[in-house]
């Protein structure tokens, strides 16, 4: 991912410059259609979330730890933005704060979760003295304190959409979901756990603690509300 975001475009005609509310949103975009999409080939998705995250990062972050809301190279601005509070959109930057957290997860990056520490760190006053104004920041200091729940589901047999429907009629707020065909995907939530000739498991883990792999859609249930 070389080229920027662009933030508007209209009868072939597009803005200049980058905004952190592209990427945050976008990202959040791309790690919901990651979790969600059942196709071989879903981990484009998880992709392209990582390297506009990497890009993100790079372009919005700042030397005390916050995000900003423009690149610091932006000359047309007098001032570098940044605004860590909801308005009428949640805060772009408590947004990329919890990407980067799921991410972390997804992905074993360490990065992301040193980043997404470091950033929480820095507008902890914030949130300390007007949290009914921090409800994402709040979203992603709970995601980052409370347990992990991931969720891993392998093989593309039969059983597969009914053990999905099963999931997503749960409320999980802390969780992510990985699934694959084959679990060969090179990503530590696959490591060890590639099946073969129609079998489906599905994983519910704790901190990476996880049960044994439930092979029936009851089994997979009774797991899920043990949560």
């Amino acid at each position: 991912v070389n080229e920027a975001l662009t933030h508007s475009w209209r009868e072939g005609k597009h803005s200049t410059g980058q905004f952190l509310e592209d990427y945050a949103y976008y990202i959040r975009g791309l790690i919901d259609l990651y979790e969600s999409d059942s196709s071989a080939d879903n981990i484009r998705w998880l992709e392209f979330a990582g390297a506009l995250a990497d890009n993100a990062i790079g372009l919005f972050l700042g030397g005390d730890n916050q995000f900003y809301l423009r690149p610091a190279d932006q000359t047309d601005l007098i001032m570098r933005p940044r605004d860590e509070h909801d308005g009428a959109l949640p805060s772009p930057g408590s947004f990329m704060i919890l990407n980067l957290l799921k991410l972390n997860r997804l992905t074993g990056k360490e990065e992301y979760r040193t980043t997404a520490e470091k950033a929480l760190k820095a507008i902890s006053g914030t949130i300390e003295r007007i949290p009914n104004g921090m409800a994402s920041a709040l979203f992603a200091v709970d995601f980052h304190l409370n347990d992990k729940i991931e969720i891993v589901i392998v093989g593309d047999g039969d059983l597969r959409p009914a053990m999905l429907g099963t999931l997503y009629k749960q409320f999980l707020p802390n969780r992510v979901i990985a699934q694959s065909d084959t679990g060969r995907e090179e990503l530590p939530l696959f490591e060890g756990r590639a099946v073969a000739n129609g079998e489906v498991k599905a994983y519910v883990c704790r901190n990476s603690v996880c049960n044994v792999p439930a092979e029936t859609v009851e089994a997979f249930a009774e797991q899920l509300k043990q949560l």
